[in-house]
């Protein structure tokens, strides 16, 4: 009955490991398909800025070039090019990567005149960041998790162990030959005493002369 709790338990346990890794797999996607997506947004808004106000003024000019660097590196990151990634190894990290989101949201914040188009665009980065921020967290605890039911599988099979080598030793203390009784020997029964020397007998006569 015991061995059936604990298989049941267990069960239970390897279930709810696997609808966390299955939902900490689903941010994950979401998350590179939403990086993706802002990638191409930041792409579609240097080009408006390019008709509009890149060419107005030069701080106007590199902060659109910014914008396609940066929009560059999260495709980069995204499709793991090794040959750049290499020197951009904090985009390996969620850190790294809402690090980046972030900076990419103060630049497209304005409030200018053409605010239209850099708000919502701000705002999809902005959540970028929560996203990355709750991954970051969730990993965390998944991993002490891992950790806690790794070392309690541990302690579960060192007392399985312990369980059976017990019984084990008992069914061997029960099967091992037992020795056989042997009875004491029995004493000599008591007979007659032994007879003594014979007493001397009387003396020859003697004969005279």
């Amino acid at each position: 009955m015991a061995d059936g709790n604990q298989n049941q338990n267990q069960n239970q346990n390897q279930n709810q490991n696997v609808n966390k890794a299955f939902n900490l797999e689903c941010i994950k996607t979401w998350t590179k398909v939403l990086q993706f997506v802002g990638a191409v947004l930041l792409i579609c808004l240097a080009f408006v800025r390019c008709f509009f106000v890149a060419f107005s003024s030069a701080p106007a000019f590199i902060l659109t070039l910014y914008m396609l660097l940066f929009a560059g590196l999260l495709l980069i990151a995204e499709f793991q090019w090794r040959p750049v990634l290499q020197y951009f190894n904090f985009l390996d990290y969620s850190w790294g990567k809402a690090a980046l989101d972030f900076f990419i949201f103060t630049l497209c914040f304005d409030t200018g005149k053409h605010a239209i188009f850099h708000i919502p665009i701000a705002c999809f980065f902005l959540v970028l960041v929560s996203l990355h921020i709750i991954l970051i967290f969730a990993c965390q605890k998944n991993e002490q998790n891992q950790n806690a039911n790794k070392k309690k599988e541990e302690e579960e099979k060192k007392q399985d162990n312990e369980n059976q080598g017990d019984a084990r030793q008992k069914r061997y203390e029960y099967n091992a030959p037992q020795p056989k009784y042997t009875p004491p020997p029995r004493a000599a029964p008591a007979g007659p005493a032994p007879a003594g020397p014979a007493p001397p007998g009387p003396p020859p006569a003697v004969n005279g002369p």
